[in-house]
């Protein structure tokens, strides 16, 4: 059964998910530094930390912006301040609520470029990525790296005018699967078969996948802005 997914829209005041629905977020991270210097206060000392590490400030601002979103969004359905989230890490490092907040909510946060998006779902395991699709050279060597025989054998099949559409496509979907069960790409060859798995755009030149270990009825997707007023 196809889910029921709604257009890019404003989200509601009232956040609330029921089983088998899955919330979609997009978001922009292209913010300004004096914007990024605001949100930043709302991060923990472990996320500026990770921020600092990255050589290139237009880096560590987006970094600020998709963390600060994902503490925005979350704190809509927890109904608490962003600042007061605590995360809590897998051994491979995906990030869960805290047990203090006692909800079951379970989400994944991807950024690629200018966006972020995230999803979140009322406790299945949920795994989001998203690409820019930019001009690759040697894509035939990156699949042969990446793939497992049957996804060489999907991108095979792409003509040569949609090979690289392709390839993003089956590339964020094997993210998607490999961040929903929460290892890491030294898996990349791996095969795992998810319970759903949906492809969508983003934005334009931007491709995502997302995947969840149960059936999804419904998508509601929203899109928000972080910006100077925030």
């Amino acid at each position: 059964m196809k889910p029921d997914i709604s257009r890019w829209q404003i989200a509601p005041e009232n956040l609330q998910l029921d089983p088998h629905e899955l919330h979609l977020w997009r978001f922009r991270i292209d913010i300004s530094a004096t914007a990024a210097g605001g949100l930043r206060q709302c991060l923990s000392a472990d996320e500026i930390s990770r921020a600092e590490r990255f050589i290139r400030w237009q880096q560590q601002i987006k970094f600020v912006a998709a963390r600060y979103g994902l503490r925005r969004i979350l704190a809509g359905y927890l109904q608490c301040s962003p600042a007061s989230i605590v995360l809590a890490y897998s051994e491979q490092g995906k990030p869960s609520l805290n047990e203090k907040h006692q909800s079951d909510i379970k989400f994944n946060l991807s950024h690629s470029g200018d966006w972020a998006t995230l999803a979140v779902t009322a406790g299945s395991d949920v795994g989001v990525d998203v690409e820019g699709v930019i001009n690759r050279n040697h894509l035939e060597q990156l699949g042969d790296y990446a793939f497992d025989d049957a996804e060489k054998r999907l991108f095979a099949d792409y003509s040569a005018a949609r090979q690289r559409r392709g390839f993003y496509r089956l590339w964020t979907a094997k993210e998607a699967r490999l961040k929903m069960i929460g290892v890491g790409l030294s898996d990349l060859r791996s095969s795992y078969s998810p319970g759903f798995l949906h492809l969508f755009p983003v934005a334009k030149k931007y491709l995502a996948a997302l995947a969840a270990d149960t059936d999804v009825h419904k998508i509601s997707r929203y899109h928000c802005w972080f910006g100077e007023d925030q």
